[in-house]
């Protein structure tokens, strides 16, 4: 499992196309064919919980997904724009202990501030978004600030405009070809 997170207008879907056909055959970007914003609470616990099952028995020949968001953006999203998350505190511990226990690439795509909140102007798609992008690019800045923290090398920064010390994507392509080397040689509690 690969994950692109971060704010509207700030490249995740950009760069997942990107890398799909980098690594085709090897990685495969995941539809859900529902977008977020018309998915119950329940279609997104159900969509990260599968995701990570799917990840947790994957063999080295199955594909590797990459996801355009997975949980974080409900943590910011649902925080910012509802008041609370469809995950409790205890459901965010388990799943960033599955994906640093996977060693899954995890990239957080935020270029300047100023970027993304140009980026959401002049779309025409995120109604609701744009009055609170400033809240939902400094949640988005903590909680990468966090997973990199916690996950190490594994979480990165990318920004695509390159005016941001980030990792290039070239960084993001060695990161992810180390992630699907290691897959093969995963074992789980073998005795």
């Amino acid at each position: 499992m690969i994950v692109c997170e971060g704010p509207d207008g700030a490249g995740k879907t950009t760069l997942c196309t990107r890398l799909a056909k980098q690594f085709e055959g090897e990685v495969v970007l995941k539809d859900w064919g529902v977008p977020r914003d018309q998915m119950p609470n329940v279609g997104v616990k159900r969509r990260v919980y599968e995701s990570l099952a799917t990840a947790l028995r994957g063999s080295a020949a199955d594909p590797v997904y990459i996801h355009d968001r997975l949980f974080w953006s409900e943590l910011v999203y649902g925080r910012v724009l509802r008041g609370d998350s469809a995950f409790s505190r205890y459901e965010y511990q388990l799943m960033m202990t599955v994906i640093t226990a996977l060693k899954c690439p995890v990239i957080f795509c935020l270029p300047l501030e100023e970027v993304v909140v140009e980026n959401v102007k002049a779309s025409t798609q995120l109604e609701g978004v744009e009055p609170m992008i400033h809240e939902i690019y400094d949640l988005y800045a903590r909680k990468c600030t966090s997973a990199r923290h916690l996950m190490g090398n594994n979480a990165m920064r990318y920004d695509y405009t390159g005016r941001v010390v980030s990792t290039p994507y070239e960084g993001i392509c060695e990161r992810i070809s180390k992630y699907l080397d290691r897959r093969g040689e995963r074992k789980w509690g073998t005795t």
